[in-house]
């Protein structure tokens, strides 16, 4: 789509102070649940009974206290901060001008001005830069300070520095061809344009599920194969076990950056590899390492990622139908200041209005989040590893200061995975259901 003039009018429905109007108040509420949390937080100075039994002991419960309600307070600041920017760079038209100085750029340098596409790459690289004078700071303050306090910051400056530089070179390498094909594909795909699109996303996503872990991952860490030994032959023994084509075992040096730990799959058919970083060793017996990974490959098993790449698409395919009906109508662009139109500036204002929606939508995919990590430690325990797997989360939440007793309003409408305790007492609930998970 070519960008177009629009002829000026005199009533036009107030889209910028409706969606205004929704970004405040997401952000009010926001603030009253991050305040629940920080209330109990303050309240709760003490261990809760129902966690002395897990043998926790009151120096690790105060540093994940205090950990906790640092992360709050600074998180807290940090969105109401985007907030208010983000609210003033829409109330004083910041985004048409910003699409304005694009198209006076590419004149002064002899560019053709009327190519959305290289405007498009202008206004992304501006605002890209706007973005990352508040953002780099953010990230400083939170590796440097806030980490560095509780002792899980490993990073140094010049590792922060060149891992910005990092992001920025795959943005250039990367956004080109994904906005060329994505702004082609709407164009040229008429009427039913949301389906193509689609398709388009789909293949993009499968792309990047191969090109993350084996060219850009390793840009940021080391990835060395697990070493002879009874780890090794105890992962490959419940890979054969569970039918999972295993390839390889990678240890990766996340200490090279914090002291939290991870382990996840990646992979695709019958070459698939298990990445373990280098602190889960460290803070795991091999047992519970084991039992981890039981967890692990029960998402796998489950099909988790495919089924949470089908309510991405089901997403993608709602928004960019719905979109259809937005991306020709001048009052939208009109109401956020634009003088004329373009396929990419829909798409940046469509996503903007749509705030509530994915708001909602964000909350839904939390909890089917928190249902597969159920059915995970379901899979694990069911496959002998209760004991272990519970031996492990307590391990893992005390080493990493996570929150273990959350208020349930904002454990519901922040967290991925369920609390330490529920997790906890539903492991103790499967291992005495004597109930199987099917393994075909």
């Amino acid at each position: 789509m070519a960008i177009e003039q629009i002829e000026p009018q005199e009533k036009v429905f107030p889209y910028l102070y409706l969606t205004i109007g929704f970004l405040v108040a997401i952000e009010c509420f926001e603030i009253f649940i991050s305040a629940l949390q920080l209330n109990w937080k303050k309240k709760n100075q003490k261990i809760p009974e129902v966690l002395r039994p897990l043998n926790i002991q009151e120096v690790d419960y105060e540093k994940s206290r205090a950990y906790n309600i640092t992360k709050i307070k600074f998180s807290m600041t940090v969105s109401i901060i985007n907030t208010v920017i983000t609210v003033l760079l829409l109330y004083f038209f910041y985004y048409p001008w910003v699409w304005n100085i694009s198209g006076d750029i590419l004149a002064h340098y002899g560019f053709d001005s009327s190519s959305e596409f290289k405007r498009a790459l202008v206004f992304i690289a501006i605002d890209n830069i706007r973005e990352k004078f508040v953002g780099i700071p953010i990230s400083y303050i939170s590796s440097f300070v806030i980490e560095a306090k509780y002792g899980f910051n490993k990073m140094t400056l010049k590792t922060f520095v060149t891992d910005i530089l990092k992001t920025f070179l795959i943005l250039i390498i990367l956004t080109p061809p994904i906005l060329f094909v994505l702004l082609w594909v709407i164009e040229a795909g008429g009427k039913y344009f949301y389906l193509y699109v689609e398709g388009v996303v789909f293949v993009m996503i499968i792309i990047m599920m191969f090109i993350y872990p084996n060219f850009i991952a390793p840009l940021f860490n080391k990835f060395e194969e697990l070493p002879m030994g009874p780890l090794r032959d105890k992962i490959y023994a419940l890979a054969e076990k569970l039918d999972y084509p295993l390839t390889k075992i990678f240890v990766c040096d996340g200490s090279k950056r914090s002291s939290h730990s991870n382990a996840y799959l990646f992979g695709f058919w019958k070459n698939k590899r298990i990445v373990l970083f280098d602190t889960l060793l460290k803070h795991l017996d091999e047992d519970e390492i084991e039992a981890v990974l039981g967890h692990e490959l029960g998402h796998w098993k489950k099909c988790h990622t495919w089924k949470g790449l089908v309510l991405v698409m089901v997403q993608v395919f709602v928004i960019f139908y719905v979109y259809g009906f937005f991306m020709y109508n001048p009052e939208v662009f009109l109401s956020f200041g634009f003088t004329d139109q373009s396929i990419f500036i829909g798409i940046v204002l469509f996503i903007l209005i749509l705030t509530p929606i994915n708001f909602v939508l964000g909350l839904i995919g939390l909890r089917i989040s928190r249902a597969f990590e159920y059915q995970a430690d379901h899979f694990s325990t069911v496959l002998g590893y209760a004991d272990k797997l519970s031996s492990g989360l307590i391990k893992l939440f005390k080493e990493n200061s996570g929150d273990m007793d959350p208020h349930p309003w904002y454990a519901s409408f922040r967290y991925t995975h369920p609390a330490l305790v529920e997790r906890l007492n539903y492991i103790a609930k499967c291992k005495g259901s004597g109930t199987y998970i099917m393994m075909a």
